[in-house]
């Protein structure tokens, strides 16, 4: 999340099934190395769009996007039965909290 100390030197970039809005590029990406990106089918723009530093960045779509309307129910969230946070070490579980909204944890699980 957010910047890092050093850039992906990555060149071109092709993507298939993402979603893709400014941060990564933002972010993530050297502009003096990235010259390319190709979005290939089912990429979705989430508000996607490049720095100044990447004006000269060719970027490639299909030419026409086919998107279904995919019905989607109302989910109820009950934020401090429902949100949790989970402590991992060395990619296991080791604690579950529930998640206050105030910033305190509401206790131990």
């Amino acid at each position: 999340m957010g910047r890092t100390g050093q850039r992906l030197t990555i060149r071109s970039l092709t993507l298939s099934g993402f979603v893709v809005d400014a941060d990564p590029f933002l972010h993530w990406f050297d502009p003096q190395r990235l010259r390319s990106i190709h979005f290939k089918g089912e990429c979705i723009d989430a508000g996607f769009w490049l720095p100044r530093a990447m004006q000269k960045v060719t970027v490639r779509c299909p030419q026409k996007i086919d998107l279904d309307v995919v019905p989607v129910g109302i989910l109820t969230l009950n934020l401090p039965k429902d949100l949790k946070v989970i402590e991992l070490e060395g990619g296991n579980k080791v604690d579950e909290v529930l998640f206050d909204v105030s910033g305190d944890l509401l206790g131990r699980l």
